[in-house]
């Protein structure tokens, strides 16, 4: 039956429930179901003893989960000494996506990851994760780690040596498609491959050249349909990592930068393609994981704490904006657990997150309104044809929604209009074609029943397949006569990187009041007095509040230096604007700042406030290694004021050298 109809039973997973009404989640060709990584935080009240953690282990192990290597060896650090307890556990774990429910029943599912068939054929290369980490001398407990979770790591590139053949790479986790090879353990989940420095070491000293390894180690973890970054001359995170921690592996005045080992994570294609996040985001919560448990032995190796800073220069769009946000909340739980576990002091975080604060300033992806009878917020949700990947929009209240009403018209009659009550849309609704599967879905969100999730499949099915019409789609949002809420309305990112084969074509908001002069960038692109705005444009991430968090925005170079024209805005109350900025770009000519190339030797240019967190996370490795201070105020060179400007945040990063041709 086609036509919009009301869900059989009330959706509890967002994205998850849009892909099991896909189909994505029913069982494999090779009939092995479906499963789900699955993020759950268990916080009884008296806390949980060893016993306690085993006996839920067992209870998970009931259900068909499973865990992966990196996160057995993360719960062996969290098992509490006889007598003691913790308030909270949290894992990830890997179960049939039928079993949610059950599992919702043991604790709370704080997200649930993109299904994946298992298990599926052993991977071409055997090898276990090593327990020891191998050291190059006596380094002092004060020398920090840096960490690195991006797509294409290089990780035999000459910028990550000391000399000639020493890597200063301690592990890294090439993350891929989940499997369950033969003999790697029972109840294991293997993701990619990792790889300590004894490997790299190996593999350097045999003579085979640098993109031969790296042809032949992906051949053995991806599938020819997924791009390999380190494939090619260039990739985000070999610019990313040089820009944090590259290094020349012999010159005098590199020296110190020689000395900080490199944790690093390469996410997975499939994670990296998909830019709404849908994928991205347990991935890198799982290497995160993978990062602190891999630091915690280097601190027992030194004898003592050790500062470790990561970068993240991935990020998704939509969410609530806040610290609650899925990776926000879970980044800062493995803030807490490292500053416990490393033994850092009360003051001293321990681990510090640098993140980008977006680069979806003249997106038109937000639009803001306070609704009233005589004032709704209407929008045209605009679908780019050719878009080979669903399409999101989040709707959220900030208050009570009883007398609000939702209503979507579609641009042509293959999906008939739709007019709910809020909380009616709330309880889910599918609008399915010939074969049954939804063209689009009004779905509630996991984390509050005050936010609604608009879907809409793919424009193009190049294999057949529902699709929604290309276009503009209407939206609306009426208030009943006293009720007055504002209302917020975000698409979900949903372009398709650079290099990567074309998947998803990003969709836009439009409004009649919109599009004024734009005097720096010459067209009639500024959002004018309509709804759609350039505030709240940040990350999804950006709402993060620990400290040793930060999140950093794009400086210009120029007379004067001003904010890059794609770096995010703040303005939700999670997020005013960054913690601080820094140059990105070395003109409005020359974009972008230069970087290293996915092999030795090479270089090319990386722009966005991708570029702009690894000069931060460089300038406080280089502080620590002098023994200055690396707080906010002492990176800025001033104390922070009352409130960040909502673009530059509280000052740009002191000391930044301006692109010459001779390089810097």
């Amino acid at each position: 039956m086609t036509g919009w109809k009301q869900c059989a039973q009330v959706p509890r997973w967002g994205q998850a429930d849009w892909e099991a009404m896909q189909g994505v989640a029913s069982p494999g060709p090779d009939g092995m179901s479906r499963i789900v990584p699955a993020f759950l935080k268990v916080a009884p009240t008296g806390g949980l003893d060893a016993a306690a953690m085993l006996a839920l282990l067992s209870q998970i192990g009931q259900l068909g989960g499973r865990l992966t290597r990196p996160e057995a060896d993360r719960l062996a650090s969290a098992l509490p000494p006889p007598g003691e307890s913790v308030a909270e556990l949290r894992l990830v774990i890997h179960l049939p996506r039928p079993k949610l429910d059950e599992l919702a029943q043991l604790g709370a599912v704080l997200h649930v990851g993109p299904p994946v068939a298992l298990p599926l054929v052993p991977l071409t290369e055997m090898s276990q994760p090593g327990e020891n980490l191998q050291l190059d001398g006596a380094a002092p407990a004060s020398t920090p780690i840096l960490g690195v979770i991006d797509d294409g790591i290089p990780f035999l590139h000459a910028r990550t040596r000391r000399g000639a053949a020493a890597s200063r790479i301690a592990a890294i986790w090439l993350q891929a498609d989940a499997r369950v090879p033969a003999a790697f353990g029972a109840g294991l989940v293997r993701i990619g491959r990792q790889l300590d420095r004894g490997d790299i070491e190996t593999m350097l000293a045999s003579g085979e050249t640098e993109a031969d390894i790296y042809r032949r180690m992906n051949r053995s973890l991806l599938p020819v349909t997924q791009r390999a970054s380190t494939n090619h001359l260039l990739s985000h995170g070999a610019q990313v990592l040089d820009s944090a921690g590259g290094a020349d592996p012999f010159a005098a005045t590199d020296a110190g930068l020689r000395d900080v080992d490199i944790l690093a994570v390469q996410l997975p294609p499939a994670a990296v393609a998909d830019t709404s996040g849908r994928r991205l985001d347990p991935y890198v919560v799982m290497g995160l994981r993978w990062m602190v448990t891999e630091a915690l032995r280097l601190c027992r190796a030194r004898g003592g704490p050790v500062p470790l800073i990561v970068n993240i220069s991935m990020g998704s769009l939509g969410g609530p904006g806040t610290a609650s946000a899925f990776l926000a909340d879970w980044i800062a739980h493995e803030m807490d657990r490292y500053r416990k576990l490393s033994g850092a002091g009360p003051d001293d975080p321990g681990l510090r997150v640098v993140l980008p604060y977006g680069n979806s300033w003249r997106d038109r992806l937000v639009a803001k309104a306070v609704v009233r009878p005589d004032q709704p917020l209407k929008l045209t949700w605009r679908l780019q044809p050719d878009d080979h990947s669903a399409s999101f929009l989040e709707l959220r209240a900030a208050g009570d929604t009883a007398g609000l009403r939702v209503s979507v018209t579609a641009p042509d009659a293959r999906v008939p209009p739709l007019s709910l009550a809020w909380d009616q849309a709330a309880q889910g609704w599918r609008c399915n074609g010939p074969s049954g599967k939804p063209r689009a879905a009004v779905l509630p969100l996991a984390e509050t029943p005050t936010a609604l999730l608009l879907a809409l499949a793919p424009t193009e099915r190049p294999g057949g397949g529902e699709v929604a019409p290309a276009g503009g789609w209407q939206i609306e949002v009426t208030a009943a006569p006293g009720t007055e809420v504002s209302v917020k309305a975000q698409v979900q990112r949903d372009d398709t990187p650079a290099g990567y084969r074309l998947l998803g074509r990003q969709p836009w908001l439009d409004h009649p009041a919109g599009w004024t002069w734009d005097g720096e960038m010459r067209g009639y692109l500024d959002p004018g007095a309509g709804p759609v705005t350039r505030k709240a444009s940040a990350a999804a991430h950006a709402g993060i509040d620990r400290p040793g968090a930060l999140t950093v925005g794009a400086l210009r170079q120029g007379a004067p230096v001003r904010p890059s024209t794609y770096t995010a805005e703040g303005g939700t109350p999670g997020s005013a604007g960054p913690s601080l900025s820094a140059i990105a770009d070395d003109g409005a000519i020359l974009g972008g700042r230069l970087t290293a190339g996915v092999l030795s030797g090479s270089s090319a240019r990386l722009s966005g406030t991708s570029v702009a967190a690894p000069a931060v996370v460089r300038r406080m490795i280089e502080r620590l290694l002098t023994g200055q201070g690396i707080e906010l105020g002492d990176l800025i060179g001033q104390a922070p004021g009352p409130a960040p400007d909502s673009r530059r945040g509280y000052g740009a990063l002191e000391g930044q050298r301006a692109w010459s041709a001779s390089g810097e």
